[in-house]
């Protein structure tokens, strides 16, 4: 039988730091914490809260990001993806496409007063 450890901190109000992992050392490999989970089952929980990368980046090996309710909101920087799939989304502000835009759909909707074509070729195919 595997022993569970429940452990409580109490955060005093003048050092806001409940639990604080430090590496001694300069750490040159390896990994800090290393936490064996089994696959399908939750390895970290966090109930509330928030929580805060201060530098670095998060790495995601394999699988997916999963967001039941909400969003990912960017205040700044850069979203890159091969392919982002939406079975509905709205986007807000501007966009700028440094690539080929293709729009496939039934349907397609400028709403503005200015539609700009930089280039001398608009080709408009299917029947009008």
């Amino acid at each position: 039988m595997l022993a569970k450890i429940h452990i409580t901190l109490k955060k005093d109000v003048l050092d806001p730091q409940g639990l604080v992992i430090t590496n001694s050392t300069g750490q040159t490999s390896g990994k800090l914490i290393d936490i064996a989970g089994t696959t399908g089952k939750l390895a970290i929980g966090i109930q509330d809260g928030d929580v805060k990368l201060e530098t670095g980046k998060i790495i995601l090996a394999s699988g997916d990001i999963d967001i039941t309710s909400g969003g990912i909101n960017m205040s700044s920087g850069t979203l890159n993806a091969d392919n982002i799939i939406s079975s509905s989304g709205t986007i807000n502000g501007n966009m700028i496409v440094g690539g080929n835009l293709n729009v496939t759909g039934n349907q397609t909707t400028i709403n503005g007063l200015n539609v700009t074509i930089s280039t001398p070729t608009f080709t408009l195919g299917g029947s009008v």
